[in-house]
């Protein structure tokens, strides 16, 4: 069975996906396409398909993951990508100059480590000066607390996290119901307007905070 993600701007085609959390990952680089540009870098990227997805956008796509069975993986189902690469890496100390990247992507990264702080600054210093940083974290309100996640983030936790490194930063949230994005939309807004960022199917909407 074939379920087609749409948003005003692109559609892809994904066979059989029936693990959320799996479609939740793949709506993140379909959101970063649209902001991608130049060379760009994604970190932790396991096997490869979030990288590929995003290398017709760029001019060349990186993608670095501390597992090399992952990157074996990445490498033998994607030998045919001309601009796609795959390295190696830890994120906390990546093998890049400074002033590399014009996009970095980093998705579920940052609460698998302890020094998340040392993480931020090598994204920034891989980052050009006005380069741009997509990047998500679970809600530690709706995970399950496994054990490999060290640090888990409460949304508000994190914003203030990233503009420590960041000057600007626009903050989303990512939902598999409506009625949870409604619910904490209006939790979150304490009255304030939110504008709704974009939908995609009629039950999974990324709302700017």
């Amino acid at each position: 069975m074939a379920r087609t993600l749409k948003n005003n701007l692109t559609a892809v085609i994904i066979k059989d996906i029936s693990n959320y959390v799996i479609r939740q990952h793949i709506m993140r680089y379909i959101f970063a396409s649209k902001l991608v540009k130049g060379y760009v870098l994604d970190v932790a990227c396991g096997t490869g398909y979030g990288t590929v997805y995003l290398s017709p956008k760029c001019d060349h796509a990186v993608g670095v993951d501390i597992s090399k069975k992952a990157l074996n993986i990445a490498t033998s189902r994607n030998s045919r990508s001309e601009n796609v690469s795959f390295i190696l890496a830890d994120a906390t100390e990546l093998p890049f100059s400074d002033n590399k990247f014009d996009t970095v992507i980093s998705f579920e990264t940052i609460e698998h480590i302890k020094d998340y702080q040392k993480f931020l600054m090598e994204i920034k210093r891989v980052l050009k000066p006005n380069g741009i940083f997509v990047c998500s974290t679970p809600n530690v309100k709706y995970t399950q607390h496994p054990i490999y996640h060290i640090k888990e983030f409460y949304p508000d936790e994190f914003f203030r996290v990233i503009q420590k490194f960041f000057s600007e930063v626009e903050c989303y949230g990512q939902y598999i119901s409506v009625n949870r994005a409604i619910k904490d939309t209006l939790s979150y807004a304490k009255g304030k307007v939110i504008k709704e960022f974009c939908q995609i199917f009629s039950f999974f909407p990324f709302s700017k905070k």
